[in-house]
């Protein structure tokens, strides 16, 4: 029989109510590491990942050719034209004379489609 059957139930209880409580707070800490994951969680699906410095200037590159394309279409677009005559005037050059009568007529009817342009 215990020498001190009160004393040793105390020490009992107390352990019991300090187990209670390391698994109380270890649930706490769960909780608490579980909602800070989640959050986590949901501000990385909410801000995108900022490029990094490479792809914002090859994105700003990008932006700028575009930019100068479409400055310098008209541009090109007459450079186009130009080189396109160019060209055809060389292969009238190296033409017999009835392949140039014939290119002749040939584009005589598509200026006439065309409505003389």
């Amino acid at each position: 029989m215990p020498k001190y059957p009160d004393l040793q139930e105390t020490i009992r209880q107390e352990a019991l109510v300090r187990d209670a409580e390391v698994v109380r707070k270890y649930e706490e800490y769960q909780k608490r590491n579980d909602f800070a994951a989640k959050e986590r969680e949901r501000k990385a699906m909410m801000v995108p990942p900022m490029p990094n410095k490479v792809e914002m200037d090859f994105e700003k590159a990008i932006e700028r050719i575009k930019y100068f394309e479409d400055r310098n279409k008209p541009e090109v677009d007459r450079l186009n034209k130009l080189q396109a005559g160019i060209e055809r005037k060389l292969v009238e050059e190296a033409m017999s004379p009835e392949d140039r009568a014939q290119a002749a007529v040939k584009d005589a009817v598509r200026m006439l489609k065309s409505g003389g342009r």
